[in-house]
């Protein structure tokens, strides 16, 4: 929803556009009214294109958000509905002209600023734009649910629906899309169960909490609702501290307490960190079929998330059980003797220039793919190795292969006493770890990342 494109990649003609954005393009100008005079479709794996539509001599700038290439916890209606909500109670978000159902998208506002709290000019902005939004994320907390619920939200009625919020959804995704055995999910469920917190109080959330636009020091719009729902204010604070992995939101404990001055809330830290933990594994379960038949759209991109954020609640369990984590060494790089065709094949999609800027993004995400493959080629067998030596300490028998070792964790880490948890944590942070150290060069905006904590 952000204007920062900039003039490249912008084009006049709809020459090239799909016949369902055409359909798009189409319904905008007779919505909004008027003539879309140029358009630009970010490079990236959900469409989305910013357009200028001309009316009465006037642009207005509009941002159309698509639905997810496979439609993902709720439907991008549901989002429609909660921007349009929002923007009624005061709420800064982009104003909603329609919503468009074939192809299935949201007709906005498009809006100046930038995301990532990173890239703030200095500190001052920083913390200028950061009370902005939790400013607004306290009058998003204070809305009363029935509003919401006059438009489909369904509230939880029991305590231990509001603690858990929208996570059966995620949970019934994951079992219904399951494609293999998963130690560290199955681990942290059971983490959770054990640790599940009394939670009484109703009230709308983001659900994945912190992304939101600025621009000369201000706040312009809060951002992707399309996780938001009924449930515990909690939610929130604890989801910033995984939307921080990828949009760096500065220091999140002093933020937390800011919260609680504006709103009048005190939380325990245990239920904040309990939230990150809840809304941290959420990632990998939808992620986790990628390890088995990768998306298309951007291969390694799903199985980085996939780690980095099975690796994110891994932290936090561990820092609230006061389990001290340690890092597996890297080995040496093996000879490959398939090396010069790596090297033929980055050469060759760095010479490709694809006909617009989605084709260069294209090309980059099989780019991205050719260096991961060749470090794992390089780093692979070796780590493979060194992580099934670890899983023998803890199952007794060293396994024959990663599939058979994760088949076997998953069963031990259900079953395993409250006692082995330190045991267990130690090992899964390490297991992915050793798979990050592979994926390190090529996480863009995740790498090196780190999880901050909260006491």
């Amino acid at each position: 929803m952000s204007d920062q494109t900039g003039t490249d990649g912008w084009q006049e003609s709809w020459d090239g556009l799909d016949p369902e954005w055409r359909r798009a393009f189409e319904f905008i100008e007779k919505t909004v009214g008027g003539r879309i005079v140029r358009h630009h479709r970010h490079p990236r794996w959900r469409p989305a294109f910013d357009l200028d539509l001309e009316r009465d001599g006037e642009i207005v700038p509009i941002h159309f958000r698509g639905e997810r290439p496979q439609v993902g916890l709720y439907p991008i209606e549901h989002e429609c509905r909660a921007f349009q909500v929002l923007g009624e109670q005061g709420v800064l978000v982009p104003h909603v002209y329609a919503y468009c159902e074939d192809p299935a998208g949201i007709v906005m506002e498009r809006v100046p600023g930038r995301p990532n709290l990173g890239t703030a000019e200095n500190q001052a902005e920083q913390d200028s734009v950061m009370e902005e939004f939790l400013q607004n994320l306290v009058k998003m907390h204070s809305i009363d649910p029935a509003v919401f619920e006059a438009v489909g939200f369904k509230r939880p009625t029991q305590t231990d629906a509001l603690a858990w919020g929208d996570f059966p959804r995620w949970q019934s995704q994951y079992e219904t899309t399951k494609t293999g055995p998963d130690p560290t999910i199955a681990f942290t469920i059971e983490w959770l169960k054990r640790n599940q917190p009394i939670r009484n109080e109703v009230a709308y959330v983001q659900g994945d909490a912190g992304q939101f636009i600025f621009d000369q020091g201000h706040l312009t719009a809060v951002l992707d609702l399309e996780l938001s729902h009924l449930g515990d204010p909690a939610n929130d604070l604890g989801a910033l501290f995984v939307r921080d992995l990828s949009e760096p939101l500065g220091p999140l404990p002093s933020a937390i307490r800011r919260y609680q001055e504006l709103s009048g809330r005190q939380i325990n830290p245990d239920v904040v960190n309990w939230h990150a933990v809840r809304f941290g594994i959420c990632t990998p379960m939808s992620t986790a079929p990628n390890l088995y038949n990768p998306n298309p759209d951007e291969p390694v991109q799903f199985i980085g998330w996939y780690h980095v954020y099975a690796r994110m609640p891994i932290e936090v369990m561990a820092h609230a059980s006061g389990v001290e984590l340690t890092d597996p060494p890297m080995p040496e790089p093996a000879p490959l003797r398939q090396a010069p065709a790596f090297k033929a094949l980055a050469e060759l999609l760095d010479m490709v220039k694809g006909a617009d800027e989605y084709a260069d993004y294209q090309i980059a995400t099989a780019a991205r793919a050719t260096e991961y493959l060749q470090r794992s080629e390089c780093y692979g067998p070796a780590l493979e190795s060194d992580d099934l030596d670890e899983a023998a300490v803890l199952l007794g028998h060293r396994p024959n292969s990663w599939h058979e070792a994760d088949a076997a964790l998953e069963v031990f880490v259900k079953e395993a006493p409250v006692e082995l948890e330190a045991e267990i944590l130690q090992y899964l942070y390490r297991r992915h770890q050793r798979q990050i150290l592979i994926l390190e060069p090529i996480l863009k905006e995740m790498k090196g990342v780190r999880v901050q904590k909260y006491s």
